[in-house]
């Protein structure tokens, strides 16, 4: 059949044509089901107690789970305290399901920050500037790969590089994760010298070109800083296991003598930067794990007579710098406990024995001895009652410092500005991209659900002011668009809680097509209870490619106070929700999104053909239908809206997957929505 055809594989699915109308108004979204704000739950500890997470690993680097709090002692400089607080933490294996592939590989597209709310481990994933050019590149994405499939349920991974900028950010959402890293060639060595590895003849290598004098990692100082920057940023995390991926095939970690064109002082850099890194790392616990990409190390190669092609002097040479270069590799994980893998052409296969070590772990807490300001760093160390086992945990912690006289940043800035989510309420996002009439640059949406900022029953005001910021930050982290707004929600009394209309923010943001983070903030300024939640969105070009999609939205039949109403006028005949949940009894549910054939090309319009398919979590096709637009439903905004009916009534309760294909001529473009029947 071919790519136009309409397809009707039955007769039921309530596909409504796409035109350039406005919706028939009065369309009620039907309410989430959700568990209520006070069975979601939240870690609140002392503000003076110092907690430790701590591993316990036997003879064969498995985690010992059968610890109680009489097996441990904790020494605060080499004194003994008493433990406040304890707890064992058994994470769940990581999801293998037997279901539909996309249940695992596409994520929801409304985000909350429930995962900030549970344990889990944050795994730091950093593709160093040495990895060789060729296979060891691709051994590096396989490495990288694996790591990201064993993330469990609580888990969050972040990919980094010593090359340069962050590719992405802390997320729970492996296709992104995935997407990060084989999107860039991870080699940094320039040609000559990737040459001269292959050959294996680094004894010939030009004084210039060493990676002490590499002008983008000069002194190799970038390694060492680009991890304590990790382990800085991650040193107040509480209740998570943390460990850094190092894959690479060298690190610098002292500079010997230099010719004199060379000298550029690097031995001293080298050597502070490579304290504070240890520093850094003790405060924080993290533990780092190196991997070699470069795969079993040869010399040379061996010639057609069976001799080899590097002898004498300089193949021995070539030796004793492969075994440097491993033994380099070895000195940060051997300082945190973590393991080292070289001299392999599978490196990848021992990531799920790393990833497991952090699978179960104990969260002890003290209180310090005193708070000597003239003792900020102190020691820490946690010995267990138990032979053959090793202990690891942060070495080192910071005393809290006195509050000053100068300004604090206020809850939801703090909220906001976070490594990581703040879970104190419930947050639920939905992201989605539209190209924007008569402007240039597209629009972002952002639909925020606001119900766990309902007062209580017992409240003695039904009145809640509340603050929301929405900001977006591009691919290298700077900031690049931000809404805040205001809002006096008023709530019904506890009697009629139960009909309420469940209240969602609406903001929007004009930003240039590309990958951006969106951090979004809410706060009850009279509580001033605050929470965030982070996401991603791609803003497509819609002005110049020649086809492209929106994001899919719901128009669903629930009670929905959106603020404010007018947001979206302008833009959407429909107000977009988080809702993707839905009842069989609880009446029609739409999805809406919007096609283009580039809003500032000049060439002529073509028709497209839309065809809609539903799949349950077995991938079976269990709706299929399409229709084909002409040309002329494009109009002078060279765009078609197109609101499509779910039959939910008429699905068993189960997950489902929309997906949408439009094809223009030979060009395809599509889209993929997760939802659900209860």
């Amino acid at each position: 059949m071919s790519r136009n055809a309409v397809r009707r594989s039955w007769s039921g699915l309530a596909l409504v044509a796409c035109a350039l109308v406005v919706l028939s108004a009065g369309v009620r979204p039907l309410a989430r089901q959700e568990p209520p704000a006070d069975q979601m739950p939240v870690f609140r500890a002392a503000t003076d107690l110092v907690e430790v997470d701590v591993s316990v690993l036997d003879g064969r680097r498995r985690p010992v789970r059968d610890l109680t709090a009489a097996d441990f002692t904790i020494l605060e400089d080499g004194q003994p305290r008493p433990l406040e607080t304890f707890t064992f933490v058994d994470l769940p294996d990581r999801e293998l399901s037997r279901d539909a592939a996309w249940t695992s590989e596409i994520p929801p597209d409304v985000v909350t920050n429930r995962a900030m709310a549970q344990e889990g481990r944050l795994v730091v994933i950093l593709m160093d500037r040495t990895i060789p050019v060729g296979q060891p590149t691709n051994t590096a994405r396989e490495v990288a790969t694996a790591a990201v499939n064993e993330l469990g349920p609580g888990d969050m991974a972040a990919l980094i590089s010593t090359s340069g900028g962050v590719p992405q950010n802390f997320t729970a959402d492996r296709a992104r994760l995935l997407r990060a890293i084989n999107q860039r060639d991870w080699s940094t060595a320039p040609s000559g010298e990737a040459q001269q590895i292959e050959a294996g003849i680094h004894a010939g290598f030009d004084a210039a070109f060493t990676p002490l004098t590499d002008g983008r990692c000069l002194c190799g100082l970038c390694v060492p800083e680009t991890i304590t920057r990790v382990a800085e940023a991650l040193q107040d995390v509480p209740r998570r296991r943390k460990s850094l991926l190092f894959i690479g095939s060298d690190f610098i970690v002292q500079a010997g003598p230099q010719p004199q064109q060379g000298e550029l002082g690097c031995g001293q850099k080298l050597e502070d930067a490579r304290e504070k890194m240890f520093a850094a790392l003790d405060r924080s616990g993290v533990v780092v794990h190196g991997l070699d990409p470069s795969g079993l190390e040869t010399v040379g190669s061996p010639t057609a007579d069976g001799r080899w092609a590097v002898r004498g002097p300089a193949r021995m040479q070539t030796m004793q710098q492969a075994l440097q270069r491993q033994n380099n590799v070895h000195v940060v994980p051997d300082h945190t406990g973590g393991r080292t893998i070289t001299n392999t052409n599978a490196p990848q296969a021992q990531v799920p024995a790393i990833v497991s070590e952090s699978a179960s772990y104990y969260l002890l807490g003290f209180r310090p001895s005193d708070a000597d300001p003239a003792r900020p760093i102190r020691s820490i160390e946690v010995k267990v009652n138990r032979r053959n086992v090793e202990v690891r945990s942060r070495r080192q912690f910071s005393t809290p410092m006195p509050a000053t006289d100068g300004p604090t940043a206020s809850p939801i800035d703090r909220a906001l500005d976070g490594l990581l989510p703040t879970a104190q309420l419930p947050l639920a996002v939905n992201l989605s991209a539209f190209a924007t009439p008569g402007a240039v640059r597209p629009t972002v949406v952002a639909s925020v659900d606001l119900d766990a900022f309902a007062p209580t029953d017992d409240a003695t005001t039904r009145r809640t002011p509340i603050d929301v910021t929405v900001a977006a930050f591009d691919a290298t982290g700077r900031p690049r668009a931000s809404a805040r707004q205001t809002i006096d929600l008023e709530w019904p009394t506890a009697t009629a809680a139960a009909t309420r209309a469940r209240p969602e923010a609406l903001t929007r943001l004009a930003l240039d097509p590309g990958d951006y983070e969106i951090r979004v903030a809410v706060e009850n300024t009279s509580s001033q209870q605050a929470s965030s939640v982070f996401s991603y969105v791609t803003v497509p070009a819609f002005a110049s490619l020649p086809l492209s999609l929106s994001t899919i939205v719901i128009d669903a039949p629930r009670p929905t106070n959106h603020v404010p109403r007018e947001a979206l006028q302008d833009l959407l005949p429909v107000a977009p929700t988080t809702a993707r949940a839905f009842r069989r009894a609880g009446g029609p549910v739409a999805a809406f999104f919007r096609i283009y054939q580039g809003t500032r090309r000049d060439d002529d319009l073509q028709q497209a053909a839309v065809r809609v398919r539903i799949v349950d979590a077995q991938d079976r096709t269990v709706r299929d239908e399409g229709l084909t637009l002409a040309a002329s439903a494009f109009g002078d905004a060279r765009a078609a809206d197109c609101r499509i009916g779910l039959p939910i009534a008429q699905l068993p309760p189960g997950d489902y997957l929309l997906r949408l294909e439009v094809a223009v001529g030979e060009r395809l473009a599509g889209r993929a929505m997760r939802f659900s029947v209860e």
